[in-house]
């Protein structure tokens, strides 16, 4: 079985909580960034990397949420919603990193139109997400030629949206 920490689904961002692991696997799904910030307050989405990315889809999804106004207007209100997010978890250095990152995009459009930065700050959230995932199977690969069968691993903490282990097609959230 796969597992994904996080993940967009449509306009909306699914996430594992993880407070419900070993014992049940249950994906919730948001589309209201105040709904994210709860997640990363209470433990649902836990793991640096995560928090982080969980914290740009945030920004993105709050950015959608702001129906009439124009690409200037958002900006202002994002900067806002931006220091929202990072009090959510105020020593996630991965949170405030990710969050900075994405409204820099939206800050740095220089549009009209307002869909498409809506579009830009959403594919910043998934480009943060697709670079997790390649240092997760990096690390994976990796590991897999230390790790062999039989051995005993013990994790401190989680450490990214998706964990991989090649070879044995499982990823451990």
């Amino acid at each position: 079985m796969k597992f994904k920490t996080i993940e967009p689904s449509g306009t909306r961002v699914k996430i594992l909580d993880q407070r419900r692991l070993p014992a049940a696997t249950i994906y919730n799904e948001y589309d209201d960034y105040r709904d994210i910030i709860r997640a990363i307050k209470t433990l649902e989405i836990r793991g640096a990397p995560a928090i982080g990315i969980a914290g740009g889809f945030a920004l993105a999804v709050a950015a959608r949420a702001q129906i009439k106004t124009d690409s200037e207007h958002l900006k202002r209100i994002l900067a806002d919603v931006a220091g929202e997010i990072k009090a959510a978890r105020p020593t996630a250095v991965n949170l405030a990193w990710a969050v900075d990152r994405t409204l820099h995009i939206g800050i740095k459009y220089e549009g009209e139109n307002i869909d498409e930065l809506r579009q830009f700050l959403w594919d910043e959230a998934v480009t943060i997400l697709r670079e997790d995932e390649a240092m997760c199977r990096a690390i994976g690969r990796i590991g897999a030629e230390l790790i062999k069968d039989g051995d005993s691993i013990l994790t401190h903490c989680n450490a990214g949206a998706h964990r991989y282990c090649p070879g044995r097609d499982i990823y451990r959230p």
